[in-house]
């Protein structure tokens, strides 16, 4: 994000300087997801909410888009909608670690502990690093 926008999402800022650029192109599905990630960060789940469906609406073939909804979702407690956009964003961008990611952890949380242990597995090895000691707890839970 900072490279992108020159801030961070702990930036004291970032809600000001997030809300700017939305004003800018409120319609911009990267914008939105900007947004959509400031506001959820700050617990404000409904603004976080609309900017992500909206982000979404935008661009339905951007995986960063369907992932923020996810997370969003999933915040909000609505699971399955979380796993439906979360293994969209994964279909449409199977080596963002991200994406596979949060579908590993939406089918951790609905109780598919085999597809999370894979999806783990899976961003450890995109992100060339041994698959940490909690992951290999899991692999081996009956």
């Amino acid at each position: 994000m900072s490279a992108r926008w020159g801030f961070d999402l702990n930036a004291p800022d970032a809600a000001a300087r997030a809300e700017s650029l939305l004003a800018e192109s409120p319609d911009d599905p990267e914008r939105l997801v900007l947004a959509a990630a400031v506001r959820s960060t700050r617990g404000e789940d409904a603004g976080a909410l609309a900017a992500a469906q909206r982000a979404v609406a935008g661009d339905e073939r951007s995986a960063r888009a369907h992932t923020t909804l996810a997370t969003v979702l999933a915040r909000c407690g609505d699971g399955d909608g979380a796993s439906a956009h979360a293994a969209r964003a994964a279909e449409l961008e199977p080596d963002d670690p991200a994406a596979v990611y949060n579908r590993g952890v939406t089918a951790w949380t609905a109780g598919d502990r085999d597809s999370a242990r894979a999806d783990f597995d899976r961003v450890a090895e995109l992100l060339g690093i041994p698959a940490t000691p909690w992951w290999r707890r899991w692999r081996h839970r009956p």
